[in-house]
């Protein structure tokens, strides 16, 4: 595989990789996509494995975590500042029938190594999703904080980020309203990358 830029040219095939990541009440649209690929192309990166875009990262820069709590996945990227000091992944997208590669694994380790070297970024924040929340009876504010024999959350999604070091800042209310599987909510994480 390679990770590379991902240039306008790519949104044909990013709409249907986006359509097999999501549901469809929280797929980003065709407009959000390109308007996340044209306004900051340097923070969103395509992985290919054997010539083939399988999988993406989208990006964009922010100058106050705290906003997140303000904001849903529909309106943040009112958030982009250029200048900003957080990078913030939107969204991670990787081919359902290659997932079993740890390409996800790839594309985020590449992308926070990426935000290390950049100059003026300081940290990565973003607000994800749980996996498994549904199955189970707890508050989500309880949820996050159960952990497996191994010491990451018992949440799929969550375990993914803590275990290449995020750490788990609460839950964001109605950051996510069509996801009925998490009531709307979603899971505020930070990357502190000093």
């Amino acid at each position: 595989y390679r990770v590379r830029s991902a240039p306008l040219d790519d949104l044909p095939i990013m709409l249907p990789l986006a359509t097999a990541c999501w549901p469809a009440p929280l797929c980003a649209s065709a407009e959000e996509l390109q308007l996340r690929l044209t306004r900051f192309p340097e923070g969103q990166l395509a992985l290919e494995l054997d010539g083939t875009l399988v999988g993406v990262i989208y990006s964009q820069r922010m100058s106050d975590i705290a906003a997140l709590a303000h904001h849903d996945f529909r309106s943040v990227a009112a958030l982009h500042d250029p200048q900003g000091s957080i990078a913030q992944p939107l969204a991670i997208n990787v081919l359902p029938a290659v997932q079993q590669y740890g390409l996800g694994d790839q594309l985020l380790e590449f992308f926070l190594q990426l935000a290390t070297l950049t100059q003026g970024i300081s940290q990565v924040a973003a607000v994800t999703l749980c996996q498994a929340f549904a199955q189970q009876a707890l508050p989500m504010a309880r949820y996050i904080e159960q952990r497996s024999a191994t010491g990451l959350p018992v949440d799929p999604i969550l375990a993914f980020h803590v275990a290449h070091g995020a750490q788990l800042w609460g839950v964001v209310e109605g950051y996510r309203p069509p996801d009925l599987a998490n009531q709307g909510k979603g899971v505020r994480i930070a990357y502190d990358l000093q």
